[in-house]
């Protein structure tokens, strides 16, 4: 994506955070590839050299560890690297003569001596490069010595088809990286290092999933099968087409929908525009809004279109999709809830040191976690809960795809994800809940004994809104994913997951503002000066 901005843009410019991120991030991922490819050689030795014993060497708790060994060796390997390439001082030229930021197009803008630099990076890359190859080579060479001695031609034919997919995928990937980091580094980047690059990062990416799935037939009958137990997809049956009034239910959803629009929006308009605002209470306030806004957006519009032109079919894919970013959404304001308590408690029981504890680099930093753990989790969430095969029914009792209501049409067991879905939800929910409760009661202390009756009223009326919002987002959420599942019925979900995606969002932002004499006075200014301005006079 930076690639094709920069080359739709005029002003092709990256900062030195941006540039230090993209190598962080580049160097982690790159390297546990590395290494993963060398843990899947290994699968494929002990499947065709060990087959009777490749259930109790590769268990799931063994590819865990192994996952977890080539992520923590990734992260090893992009610190040494970004730490001596990032080291370096940066004074002349400031052009990169490359597509995106990495420690060998980089190093040649360095205005002092490299070697110590390159040597390192060297050993990184005998590290996470020869020394997996060499593995890879000596468990493929084990391999071709048993399939050279099976009697079947069938499973000759088999092991050569899926070991050399993987074979493919090694020579691609491990070929263009070691021309890059494993050669003498020259003064100048030419055509050619540019060209391995893309190979490296983004050709090799578009064709693996291809090179391992088209000569894969278990794969092929696994979508065959989802076609065909699927259809086009999931029906969503939920509240608007219940029993009752759905044409009234969806006016009121459609009316909330439109509140949460324009509270939401005009909430980050007035916190952006007003430098009064720019505050820790709210920038993260403006988070809540963003959240809310994004969060409404990716239910209530499918909901109310199904209802209007009768089509309430979801694709696998979209569905998906609702999920992975209902869960990102909802974990990530979890988690902001609770720093947003830890704020007010900050603010009202250490004042003085307000600016020191709540600082904006620790706000972003904050926030930043909240995000990517909220990502993190809903991607493993969907991942894990599409893999089950669904064949009890097509239709989803509920307003959007949720873990709890498409596990009902799994047709095997899934009580141990149940579990730790459970599990997931006590972390994100009740974890971030007993901060909150604990937060609010050291406010509470503190706002006893301060003399001033209207320093009192200030703090309790701040608080009392951020309880508000807490009691009916936790409490529907704490309902739906912490509750036993013998406490459910599809009528009661429905109602529920209406109000903390639809009902919570609208009211969040008329909660914070209407009591708050800060949002108020700075709504007046925004709307004076970019909406409403006055008539000039004559």
């Amino acid at each position: 994506p930076q690639v094709l901005v920069h080359f739709l843009a005029k002003r092709k410019t990256i900062s030195f955070a941006g540039c230090s991120t993209q190598i962080v991030v580049l160097l982690l991922v790159g390297c546990t590839e590395c290494a993963l490819l060398a843990v899947m050689s290994y699968d494929r030795y002990v499947a065709v050299c060990k087959p009777l014993h490749y259930s109790t060497i590769m268990t799931h708790w063994i590819c865990v560890q192994l996952a977890a060994g080539s992520w923590a060796s990734g992260a090893f390997v992009s610190m040494v690297d970004t730490t001596f390439t990032l080291r370096l001082p940066y004074r002349g030229n400031n052009v990169i003569n490359h597509f995106f930021c990495e420690p060998p197009a980089l190093l040649k803008l360095a205005s002092a001596d490299t070697y110590s630099t390159e040597m390192a990076i060297f050993a990184m890359g005998v590290i996470i490069l020869l020394a997996p190859v060499s593995l890879i080579l000596i468990s493929y060479w084990n391999i071709v010595s048993t399939v050279i001695q099976m009697q079947s031609g069938e499973g000759r034919l088999k092991v050569f088809s899926t070991c050399g997919s993987h074979l493919l995928v090694v020579v691609l990937f491990y070929g263009s990286a070691i021309f890059a980091y494993m050669r003498p580094n020259s003064k100048t980047m030419n055509e050619k290092d540019k060209m391995i690059s893309v190979f490296y990062s983004a050709v090799t990416p578009m064709l693996n999933p291809i090179i391992y799935s088209l000569r894969n037939k278990d794969r092929l009958l696994r979508m065959e099968l989802w076609n065909s137990t699927l259809g086009s997809g999931f029906i969503l049956v939920g509240i608007l087409d219940g029993s009752g009034s759905p044409e009234l239910l969806c006016a009121t959803v459609t009316v909330l929908y439109t509140l949460a629009l324009t509270s939401n929006g005009l909430l980050l308009l007035v916190i952006t525009v007003d430098a009064r605002l720019h505050v820790p209470m709210y920038l993260l306030l403006r988070q809540l809004s963003l959240i809310d806004l994004l969060f409404t957006s990716v239910v209530t519009p499918k909901a109310v279109m199904d209802f209007i032109l009768r089509d309430n079919t979801i694709s696998f894919g979209g569905c998906a999709l609702q999920m992975t970013l209902a869960l990102m959404l909802g974990s990530t304001e979890d988690l902001l809830l609770a720093f947003m308590a830890y704020d007010r408690y900050v603010a009202i029981c250490h004042p003085l040191n307000y600016m020191i504890f709540m600082s904006p680099r620790i706000c972003c930093l904050v926030v930043a976690t909240s995000w990517i753990l909220a990502s993190l989790t809903a991607v493993g969430h969907t991942v894990y809960t599409m893999h089950f095969p669904f064949c009890m029914s097509q239709e989803i009792r509920h307003l959007l795809c949720e873990i709890l209501p498409l596990l009902k049409l799994s047709c095997v067991d899934t009580s141990q994800y149940k579990l730790l879905v459970y599990v997931t939800g006590v972390t994100f929910l009740l974890l971030p809940l007993s901060a909150i409760v604990t937060s609010y009661t050291l406010i509470l202390f503190t706002v006893l004994h301060m003399p001033s009756n209207e320093g009192k009223k200030k703090a309790l009326v701040t608080c009392l809104s951020h309880l508000t919002v807490v009691g009916m987002f936790y409490g529907a959420a704490t309902f739906m994913y912490v509750l036993p599942s013998s406490l459910h019925n599809t009528k009661q979900d429905n109602i529920i997951s209406v109000f903390y995606t639809i009902v919570t969002p609208a009211l969040n932002p008329l909660i914070y503002s209407l009591r708050n004499k800060e949002v108020i006075g700075a709504l007046r200014r925004v709307l004076g000066r970019y909406i409403l301005p006055a008539h000039p006079t004559v």
